[in-house]
């Protein structure tokens, strides 16, 4: 085995399956690169959106909604709202509570989705649907996990402390007598 050719063929032979292993590695390191870059991507948009509606850029929602969007809350409407029922839902809020505040307690993605489990703050200082104004503040802790496609939000579905909430507001429901 004094021969040149015979030691590269061997060195050849027993690195190759290496090499194989190492660009193995090397793409499935670049696909968690990519992977991790979408979701820090997604939950900065989602921040984003949250930071434009807490300056009152309602704007913000023709940008960041997709035209499919829905936003399912059953505890609060049975019915998904679309993108065009946002604006007014939004704004009905801070009509009811002026100082209206989303604070981002956790959040974290996986892929498309991104959860976030914030808590809703406001001084309810003008009536809200059947609430008359209380002057209370209050404090509605929930969890939404939103699904982005292309840069966008598409979905939204939210678990919101609705019992808490009307609590607050001095509605707390009476049991039947």
């Amino acid at each position: 085995m004094k021969n040149p050719v015979t030691y590269l063929a061997l060195i050849l032979i027993i690195s190759f399956p290496a090499s194989c292993s190492d660009r193995e590695a090397v793409d499935e390191l670049a696909a968690l690169n990519e992977k991790a870059a979408l979701e820090q991507k997604n939950m900065e948009l989602v921040r984003h959106c949250l930071e434009e509606l807490n300056s009152r850029n309602l704007d913000i929602l023709e940008e960041i909604l997709d035209e499919d969007y829905k936003l399912y809350s059953p505890s609060n409407n049975p019915k998904p709202l679309l993108k065009e029922d946002m604006p007014g839902f939004i704004e009905q809020g801070l009509a009811a509570f002026p100082d209206l505040k989303y604070n981002i307690e956790s959040i974290m993605a996986s892929g498309e989705k991104v959860a976030v489990r914030m808590v809703t703050t406001g001084t309810h200082q003008n009536d809200f649907m059947e609430y008359p104004a209380s002057g209370n503040k209050i404090a509605i802790s929930s969890t939404i996990i939103y699904r982005l496609k292309d840069g966008k939000i598409i979905e939204e579905r939210e678990d919101a402390d609705l019992l808490g909430f009307t609590q607050q507001l001095e509605k707390e429901p009476q049991p039947a007598e």
